[in-house]
């Protein structure tokens, strides 16, 4: 009997972890070599659709809108300010 009462706390573990990530309709979303981890809705993502962006067909979200706003926020079609701009790369090089 006692060896069994370790199993019946994974178990227990187990069903937690479920309705706290998996039983709610929010689910995390990693990406390799990111520090943040967004959270986004099992509906806004699936079923993938099929998008036409500049005349090629690309898999997407389900729902773009929702999609960008989560990750970028409600401005997200907004051009910043040029105080407001940044880089990713260390260094660009352009070659003729």
């Amino acid at each position: 009997m006692s060896c069994f009462i370790p199993f019946i706390h994974v178990i227990i573990w187990l069903v937690r972890l479920y309705y706290k990530y998996i039983g709610s309709s929010k689910v995390y979303a990693y990406a390799y070599g990111q520090s943040n981890n967004a959270r986004y809705y099992l509906e806004d993502i699936f079923p993938i659709d099929e998008i036409m962006f500049e005349g090629k067909k690309y898999m997407a979200p389900h729902n773009v809108h929702k999609y960008l706003i989560n990750e970028f926020g409600p401005n997200y079609m907004e051009i910043p300010n040029v105080s407001r701009r940044y880089s990713h790369a260390l260094k660009i090089e352009f070659f003729t």
